[in-house]
Formats: structure tokens, C-alpha cells, sequence
């Protein structure tokens, strides 16, 4: 059985941001739409990803001028990665420094992601943050 997070980002759904708001969002198991997606935008074989465990993740940006961008969504578990969070501070060297991760945590119990705050694999994390930096510019 897979786990079930919340999947958005504030710019689209301001309703993703701080506060959040869980009325206004549908949670989603990670399992069938993460291997989609992973399958499709990483070339990653769908059967070898059925097989590994994943969690939520939250990860909050903000640039020079202020402004702050939520993202919600599933990853990896950390025991099939490890802890992917150490490696934001790659996207502040990718934006010359306008970028920065000020929060970024990853759980592994259904809608964890659903709070202000989180109690981190390494692909998706990137590839959301990497979108993250696209929306903020």
C-alpha cells in the first residue's frame, strides 16, 4: 500500500501556500502518479520503482524580492536515498544566489506534508525544486 500526500504548489494554488489550506486540496497516493510521472520525465523503468517505499515531502523558497513559493508532493523514502534536504543548497549555487530553501523536510506518514510545518529522494526533490526556481523567475 503506498502513502498518500498532498500534491501542489502555491503558485498554481495559492491555497498550497502558508497557511494551508487541506479543505481545498485532494490528497493523492503516490504511488501510481509518482511512477507515472517518474516513468515518463525520467526514462525510470515503472517496474523498479513499484518496489520502493516513498514518502511526502514539503519544501518552501523564497528570492530576493520576497516572494515565497510552497511545494508539496511525494519522493522517495529517505531509507531508499537518504535524507535529500543538505542537497538544496545546490539550487542556491544554481541561481547565483537568488533562491533560497527555507524550509524543506520529508515524512513518511499519509498527509504528513499538510501542515505549516514537518517533524527528506534525491530525484524528485531536484526536479521539484528546479521547477520551483522556473515558477519564481
Amino acid at each position: 500500500q503506498s502513502i498518500k500526500c498532498y500534491i501542489c504548489n502555491s503558485v498554481v494554488q495559492p491555497a498550497c501556500g502558508i497557511p494551508f489550506r487541506k479543505a481545498e486540496q485532494q490528497p493523492q497516493e503516490c504511488l501510481h502518479g509518482f511512477v507515472n510521472h517518474l516513468s515518463t520525465t525520467m526514462g525510470m523503468e515503472s517496474s523498479s520503482i513499484l518496489n520502493m517505499s516513498f514518502a511526502c515531502m514539503k519544501i518552501v523558497f523564497s528570492d530576493e524580492s520576497g516572494r515565497t513559493l510552497t511545494m508539496r508532493g511525494c519522493t522517495f523514502a529517505k531509507k531508499e536515498y537518504g535524507d535529500p534536504c543538505p542537497m538544496t543548497n545546490i539550487i542556491n549555487n544554481m541561481t547565483g544566489g537568488g533562491t533560497n530553501v527555507d524550509y524543506c523536510g520529508v515524512c513518511e506518514r499519509d498527509l504528513c506534508n499538510g501542515s505549516n510545518s514537518l517533524s527528506s529522494a534525491v530525484p524528485s526533490v531536484i526536479v521539484m525544486t528546479y521547477i520551483g526556481i522556473i515558477i519564481l523567475s
